[in-house]
């Protein structure tokens, strides 16, 4: 059993540190939409003018549910890797660290916990995420074991399904799937990691991560959007990735797969099998790398690196890696419930908290966000946000937030 903790003062800390998100009534930007469909793909446009407006959404003060903190069994979470609100409102997560899975009511309160470190059925290696497959089947993913493992929603473990390998062969990339991130059906979207290749003959190199999708019985599909990429460069004493370089994030929600782009503020949107069918864009300029920008990036990790000797070759390796001309505006992209994308942007150095930006389903560009402090969503529904909430000493809470939408001022026609 987990170990208690003491709790006291999280509803304060929060309620204290937020400030909710509501439309800004001073903003004179004035919204430009386009939209244009060709060869199945339609390219959605939108241009602000600065400053950028809010969405005029609002997010509880305080969280209205706190899981595992009611009851005679508290949770201490280490490292909450995913967790989903089930239709009846029972929320599963999983925690990388305790390699558990964990049930809680609609009000908090510890249902049932599963699994343990091992190799054994209903025992994790390395888990990689849950989902729901409908009814009272509960999915959870072992990237350890490449398997999935069935429960249902009381706990109880039922099966285990090994994955098929997509490369076979001595020759073959290695291939780790590590991370869960859709449902639909019978079929399983699965984030991978492992085809690398040169990109030139001084060295450098491209990391690919595909995107998989399976049958929840452990057959292979096929590959449903373009990899992501990492690209590395070579170095006198090794490869890196440049500093500010970024990366391509991937999501799939409700059976469509979402990928940010490092290089400009643009999300591709998937949809298995057709393929690529839309693009959301918001034109803004590039941010350009500075020296200002790397003295900042240099201040921060003194403000936060505490250990001296950490922080001396933390800054050595700054000086030795190549720097990107440019920071890239996404850091991760998500859905919520209603087919509105989320884009949570790269902070610059020195920047207090990163914005995040909303496209309407249809993918006009609806304006800013701004969440709680120190949250990070992990499911948007219609009417609440679960996710992973760090307190002032840096402790793991899972929590949900009440999120009251109002229209949207900008009306568009179409979808996918």
């Amino acid at each position: 059993m987990p170990t208690p903790i003491l709790r006291s003062g999280l509803a304060a800390f929060v309620g204290l540190a937020l400030v909710a998100c509501r439309a800004d009534s001073g903003s004179n930007a004035a919204p430009a939409f386009s939209r244009a469909d060709s060869a199945g793909v339609a390219l959605a446009v939108t241009t602000f003018s600065e400053p950028l407006p809010e969405v005029a959404w609002t997010i509880d003060a305080v969280p209205e549910v706190v899981y595992g903190e009611s009851g005679d069994d508290e949770v201490q979470f280490a490292l909450i890797r995913n967790a989903r609100r089930l239709p009846d409102g029972r929320v599963v997560a999983i925690d990388l660290r305790l390699q558990t899975l964990f049930i809680f009511s609609p009000e908090g309160e510890m249902l049932a916990q599963a699994g343990r470190e091992g190799d054994g059925p209903g025992e994790f290696k390395r888990l990689g995420g849950v989902v729901s497959l409908g009814g009272d089947t509960i999915l959870v993913y072992d990237a350890g074991h490449m398997r999935f493992s069935l429960f249902d929603t009381d706990g109880s473990f039922l099966d285990d399904r090994r994955l098929e390998n997509p490369e076979e062969g001595v020759d073959a990339p290695r291939l780790t799937l590590y991370g869960l991130v859709d449902a639909v059906g019978d079929t399983v979207t699965l984030r991978g990691e492992g085809f690398s290749f040169s990109s030139s003959s001084s060295g450098d190199y491209v990391w690919e991560n595909p995107t998989l999708r399976y049958t929840s019985d452990g057959a292979l599909v096929g590959e449903v959007a373009e990899p992501t990429r990492t690209w590395f460069y070579g170095t006198s004493d090794g490869s890196r990735t440049r500093l500010f370089g970024g990366r391509q994030d991937v999501m799939a929600v409700n059976g469509l797969v979402y990928i940010g782009d490092r290089e400009r503020y643009e999300v591709r949107i998937y949809d298995p099998p057709r393929g690529l069918v839309r693009v959301d864009r918001l034109e803004r300029p590039r941010r350009r790398v500075t020296d200002e920008t790397v003295q900042r990036y240099r201040d921060q990790l003194a403000e936060n690196i505490e250990d001296p000797d950490r922080l001396k070759r933390r800054l050595e390796l700054v000086e030795k890696s190549p720097v990107a001309d440019s920071l890239p505006w996404i850091q991760n992209v998500t859905a919520d419930a209603l087919g509105n994308v989320w884009v949570t942007e790269y902070a610059a150095p020195g920047q207090e908290s990163a914005a995040v930006g909303v496209f309407s389903a249809e993918g006009a560009w609806l304006g800013t966000v701004h969440l709680p402090p120190n949250f990070r969503p992990l499911d948007i529904g219609e009417d609440y946000m679960l996710g992973v909430l760090r307190d002032e000493l840096d402790v793991q809470h899972l929590v949900s937030f009440g999120l009251e939408r109002e229209a949207p001022v900008m009306e568009t026609a179409g979808g996918l």
